[in-house]
């Protein structure tokens, strides 16, 4: 069990005690230099798994198994609360890494090769989608301080994504740039 407390993680065992601060529980399988690892946590109290392929490079499970091909449940959905569900969760992992030994155990290059592609496909789309989350929130807090007349506030909002903003966007950052020079 990790505890953290004041910036620090303190490693106990769980002894089935009451945890006062944020936790994570790591359960982890070692042989060679490749590992497996169930981890489970306050955060959003959801079991996730992991797979080492050498000591650096961790992979998740739904990556390995979609590079793979093969059926794979996610478990991201959190609450898991009920030890009975957490049980169960965990056994359904079990299974999944049993009945594809080879798969996490001894992965071919090419297996390995598409994995990262996976990864780097997922990274670029969660990339390309915070950005895109950003830009509607800046738009909306510009178009906010616009109607507020709050001109510096729109420059200091829309200025950094210049080259991304919308037409109307691009006016409005326009005009506040105007507005703020008449006050001077």
């Amino acid at each position: 069990m990790i505890e953290y407390f004041k910036n620090y993680k303190i490693i106990k065992p769980f002894r089935e005690q009451d945890i006062e601060s944020s936790f994570s529980a790591v359960a982890r399988y070692e042989k060679n230099n490749q590992a497996l690892e169930l981890t489970y946590g306050d955060d959003q109290f959801s079991i996730q798994g992991y797979a080492y392929f050498n000591p650096v490079d961790r992979y998740e499970f739904s990556e390995i198994m979609d590079a793979a091909r093969k059926p794979f449940q996610t478990h991201d959905d959190w609450g898991l609360t009920n030890p009975d569900m957490i049980a169960a969760t965990t056994q359904e992992l079990a299974k999944t890494v049993s009945s594809n030994a080879r798969i996490f155990l001894d992965p071919s290059p090419r297996l390995l090769e598409r994995i990262q592609t996976i990864r780097d496909t997922r990274l670029e789309h969660a990339i390309r989608q915070r950005h895109s989350d950003t830009l509607k929130i800046v738009g909306l807090e510009a178009a906010r301080a616009y109607r507020e007349k709050d001109y510096r506030r729109v420059i200091e909002l829309l200025e950094p994504h210049r080259h991304y903003l919308k037409k109307a966007e691009l006016k409005k950052l326009d005009r506040a740039k105007t507005a703020v020079l008449s006050m001077k």
